[in-house]
């Protein structure tokens, strides 16, 4: 049997620290299984890639946020989403094309899922149709597709549902990251086995460098990963009605509330760094707003996964809107205060065995107290974690099993 060539669809890029978890640890779990195995990478930002053996990576179209609102990049956008149909339906059905990135995707085995928390309408209906069609491009080249410890949901809208039954009932096999993604499915109607997995990024390692001590005189250290996309989610908090501003001003008060009544130093995480989604600017305006200013410290935005797993895992507390900086902290057996905007924070940890989450729109000065609770509990949460994390790991390895299997009956 030839080295198997895998397609991954689709990867926004390495400015997206979670995104990077996902791919790095997918890359990692497969090549335990099929050691020669290769990669398409489809991605949207392509310029900020960094090499992983084996991978090339594939500009997508579409998909850019910042160029949304631009009429040229829509209709060119178009444009290329028929030509790139056409051409997978050529190859389809006269067996060749002409098209570079058709050619290198049709001589892929298989096509798999990279998309973390995209395959639902959480993030509104557009960009999960864009996500279903770069999979579809594998049916469309008779490429088996296989959904990789997804979180998948909700539907709500009409489209959204029908397109979902006809994908997910194509799929050669389904996996997801938590029992919430399992009823969506369920409820839309999906007839085939689906397999309750766990999130690929618990089996990222942590960087061999040696991570930035962060600690000062022996004081607690406590994360803190939060974005401004969390804020759109209902948020309300005092008389301002800027949910951004309120954000900004409860966080800023809680970071000094950590300094000062638990002698903690603070560090702020950028998770995710691209452009109109950018942490690291996040992190600077709650800092402008906070007045023990000397307790705390922004991460290095250029720090990769592995690094900011090192960093975490030094923390004695994590708070956390990103989900993947919550992952990255519970696999390290550091205890985490989730903020939760959709259904994947709560499943993340509840499968973790942790049950300490605050929903965005109930966010507010209350969280201190869990916060100190959770602080007083660390011991009790630490041996759970410990309990539950190395199942979660061997949960994590299970699609990757299935794809060897897959493509070793072809």
């Amino acid at each position: 049997m030839k080295s198997p060539n895998i397609t991954i669809a689709t990867f926004v890029g390495f400015t997206n620290r979670g995104a990077e978890a996902l791919l790095r640890s997918r890359v990692s779990s497969i090549k335990k299984y099929i050691p020669g195995a290769t990669f398409n990478v489809l991605t949207i930002y392509r310029d900020s890639c960094q090499p992983i053996d084996d991978v090339v990576y594939i500009q997508t179209f579409g998909g850019q946020r910042e160029k949304l609102r631009s009429l040229r990049h829509l209709l060119s956008s178009a444009y290329n989403c028929f030509v790139w149909t056409l051409e997978a339906l050529r190859y389809r059905f006269v067996g060749k094309t002409s098209h570079q990135v058709i050619k290198k995707l049709a001589s892929s085995d298989l096509f798999i899922s990279c998309d973390g928390d995209v395959l639902g309408e959480d993030y509104g209906l557009f960009p999960y149709l864009w996500r279903l069609y770069y999979l579809s491009i594998g049916f469309l080249l008779k490429k088996p597709v296989v959904i990789y410890a997804e979180g998948v949901g909700p539907f709500h809208s009409g489209i959204a549902k029908l397109l979902s039954r006809w994908f997910f009932n194509k799929c050669v096999y389904l996996s997801v990251r938590d029992e919430l993604s399992y009823g969506y499915l369920k409820k839309l109607g999906i007839n085939k086995k689906v397999d309750v997995v766990s999130d690929s990024a618990f089996l990222l390692n942590s960087s061999n460098d040696p991570a930035p001590d962060y600690k000062q005189r022996g004081e607690k250290l406590i994360g803190l990963a939060v974005s401004k996309l969390v804020t759109q989610y209902g948020f309300k908090y005092g008389n301002n009605t800027d949910s951004y501003r309120a954000f900004l001003q409860l966080m800023s008060e809680v970071v000094d509330w950590m300094i000062t009544n638990l002698d903690a130093t603070v560090v702020l995480i950028p998770h995710v760094v691209q452009i109109k989604r950018d942490d690291f600017e996040t992190a600077r305006d709650i800092l402008d707003l906070v007045k023990n200013k000397r307790s705390v410290e922004i991460v290095n935005k250029s720090l990769n996964a592995s690094q900011l797993k090192s960093v975490i895992s030094n923390c004695d507390l994590i708070i956390a809107s990103r989900m993947h900086a919550a992952i990255a902290g519970l696999a390290s057996f550091v205890p985490v205060v989730g903020i939760a905007y959709s259904h994947k924070m709560y499943g993340v940890l509840a499968n973790s065995g942790i049950d300490t989450v605050v929903d965005i729109k109930h966010l507010d000065w209350n969280i201190t107290a869990v916060i100190d609770e959770t602080l007083k509990n660390s011991p009790k949460i630490k041996k759970r974690l410990g309990e539950s994390i190395p199942e979660m790991m061997k949960l994590a390895e299970i699609p990757a099993k299935r794809v060897a299997e897959i493509l070793l009956s072809k």
